[in-house]
């Protein structure tokens, strides 16, 4: 039996059981990709993102001019790791409220509405009471709707401090 043959051939037929050769390739891609946002210690990290993303990240890289077979192969799996990655809130002031996957909620991730006050320039830090790790109740009723309220008031901030992470 040829390689690809073995490959998508059910296990009990001594293959590996591989319904999708492409969906599992941008799984480990997927896995790749999660390392650049994660791990920015590591040499390919450091080489992609002088390379590809020397002034952003690895989730608002392009693939941009003449990319690498590499380069190309990851970013196929960046929409993957968008969709599934969200912000861990920590002491920092650079989430933003609109643009960032930060509500802790099954449904969705983002706030659905708002009330009548603009958002998109606010960051999740302001929902915080001046100098404290305690959501401001009173400003988050002001601004937004009864809704996301309460999946903002259900939302875990990592105590303690700490930086805002991705997860």
């Amino acid at each position: 039996m040829d390689d690809v043959g073995e490959i998508l051939c059910k296990k009990g037929s001594r293959g590996r059981g591989f319904k999708d050769l492409h969906l599992f390739n941008i799984a480990m891609l997927g896995k790749m990709a999660w390392r650049l946002v994660t791990d920015s210690s590591a040499l390919v990290c450091q080489l992609l993102k002088a390379r590809y993303f020397p002034h952003g990240d690895f989730l608002s890289a392009t693939l941009g001019s003449r990319p690498s077979y590499t380069w190309t192969s990851i970013m196929a799996a960046q929409d993957l790791v968008r969709r599934g990655v969200r912000w861990k809130i920590g002491n920092e002031n650079g989430i933003l409220v609109l643009s960032f996957l930060w509500i802790d909620d099954v449904q969705s991730l983002y706030l659905h509405g708002m009330a009548a006050s603009p958002l998109n320039l606010m960051r999740v830090l302001d929902f915080f009471k001046l100098g404290t790790r305690q959501l401001d109740v009173d400003f988050l009723h002001a601004n937004l709707n009864p809704i996301d309220v309460g999946r903002v008031l259900r939302t875990v901030v990592a105590h303690g401090g700490g930086r805002d992470k991705l997860i």
